[in-house]
C-alpha cells in the first residue's frame, strides 16, 4: 500500500503558488511594502514592474492582515490603490475600478475629507494605520499585491 501511495504522488503533479523574495502571502495574495517613495500613479507602475498592482483590500480580514504587518514593521505611511479621482466621494480600486465595498477610513478626523483637493487613499501611522486621503502626488512607498492567477506556478 506504501508503495502505491508514492507512485501516485509521482504521477499527479502538485501545483502550488508562491510567492517571490521578500514578499508575504496571505490567503490568495502575495503582498510586498516598498521602501521607496512614489507619487500614486509611479506606485502604480512600480508594482507593475512587478506584474502586480496597488493592493486591493477587499475584506476585513485582508485590512486587518495588512495593519498588523504595516505595524510589525513600524512603517508610516503607504499607498493602497484606492482613488476617487474619476467622480468625486466615490471610491473605487485602481486599476481595476471596482467600486470599494469595505472601507477603513481613519473614524476621529471624518475621512476621507480632503475633498477635490485629495483623491488618493493611504494607510498612515499616525492614525492606527487607518486609511486616510490625500493628494495623489504625495510621495509614499506603496503596499503592492499580486494575486493567484498572477503568481508563479511550481510543480
Amino acid at each position: 500500500m506504501g508503495l502505491f501511495c508514492v507512485t501516485m504522488l509521482c504521477v499527479i503533479p502538485l501545483c502550488v503558488a508562491v510567492c517571490p523574495n521578500s514578499w508575504l502571502r496571505y490567503e490568495q495574495s502575495c503582498y510586498h511594502v516598498g521602501h521607496t517613495s512614489f507619487n500614486f500613479l509611479d506606485s502604480q507602475r512600480h508594482c507593475e514592474h512587478y506584474g502586480a498592482s496597488l493592493v486591493n483590500l477587499e475584506t476585513r480580514d485582508e485590512i486587518a492582515f495588512l495593519r498588523g504587518y504595516l505595524m510589525l514593521l513600524s512603517d508610516q505611511k503607504h499607498w493602497i490603490g484606492l482613488s476617487d479621482e474619476e467622480t468625486e466621494g466615490i471610491w473605487k480600486w485602481y486599476p481595476s475600478e471596482k467600486r470599494a465595498n469595505v472601507t477603513d477610513w481613519q473614524p476621529n478626523d471624518n475621512e476621507p475629507n480632503g475633498g477635490i483637493a485629495a483623491n488618493c487613499a493611504a494607510i498612515w501611522a499616525g492614525y492606527n494605520y487607518h486609511w486616510v486621503d490625500d493628494s495623489c502626488s504625495e510621495r509614499y512607498p506603496p503596499v503592492c499585491e499580486l494575486v493567484d492567477e498572477q503568481a508563479v506556478i511550481v510543480g
